[in-house]
């Protein structure tokens, strides 16, 4: 997060804000009152068109998104997503210690999380194993891994080959509980899921996932000849 928070005042007008972003290069900034606590927030594309003389108050957004300093980068993206916002406003108490725009969490994901799937990579699925048996909790872990991926893709090519991996990864996220699971991008076609379910338990979820996974297969197949019918074989 960026900590040394440039903030405008609510009575300021539209000038002095876009001043401010223009000198700090930011395209945000939240609006602060004389008491000290957070009640808005102003974007470039809240202040784009309006007139200078403009009074913050009248434009700011009022239902900002906000976040806690410990929360994870996973967390921040996943809170942008829900709440559609471009910007965080990082709080502690009541009081403003920080802001996370989607830039500041890209380079983070990138490390953390598979890019074409939305999945973590393995090592959050270690440290999510580890947390859960440092708690006292048993934990199940399943793997999956796709037969004849490799035949799959060189006969329809990396573009189609990835749309296989984004639906596997899709079936995988839907079918699982994120309260008691976590699900993986583990390798090149292989995933996996560590769970607090019972053995019994787990293994019925891979069934239920193996047959979600083959219903997608069975659309993709169908789509695939008509792929091939239509542009040949890459």
């Amino acid at each position: 997060m960026t900590a040394d928070v440039v903030w405008v005042s609510p009575s300021a007008r539209v000038k002095t804000a876009v001043i401010l972003m223009k000198q700090n290069k930011i395209a945000a900034l939240p609006v602060v009152d004389n008491n000290g606590h957070a009640i808005g927030l102003v974007t470039q594309d809240r202040i784009l068109g309006e007139p200078e003389d403009t009074i913050i108050a009248n434009i700011m957004q009022r239902d900002f998104a906000i976040i806690s300093p410990t929360a994870s980068v996973r967390e921040a993206s996943e809170e942008m997503t829900r709440s559609a916002a471009s910007h965080l406003l990082v709080m502690e108490d009541d009081r403003l210690v920080g802001i996370v725009s989607r830039s500041d969490l890209l380079p983070e994901l990138g490390k953390n999380f598979d890019p074409l799937t939305g999945l973590p990579w393995s090592n959050a699925l270690r440290e999510w194993a580890m947390n859960a048996l440092k708690s006292g909790n048993e934990i199940a872990i399943i793997f999956f891994d796709l037969d004849n991926y490799g035949k799959f893709n060189k006969r329809y090519g990396h573009v189609v080959g990835d749309s296989v991996i984004k639906e596997v990864a899709g079936a995988i996220k839907k079918g699982i509980d994120p309260d008691r699971e976590l699900a993986c991008r583990y390798a090149g076609d292989e995933f996996a899921i560590v769970s607090l379910r019972q053995a019994d338990d787990a293994r019925a979820l891979a069934e239920e996932l193996k047959f979600a996974i083959a219903a997608s297969d069975r659309r993709r197949s169908r789509r695939c000849d008509c792929y091939l019918r239509h542009f040949g074989r890459t």
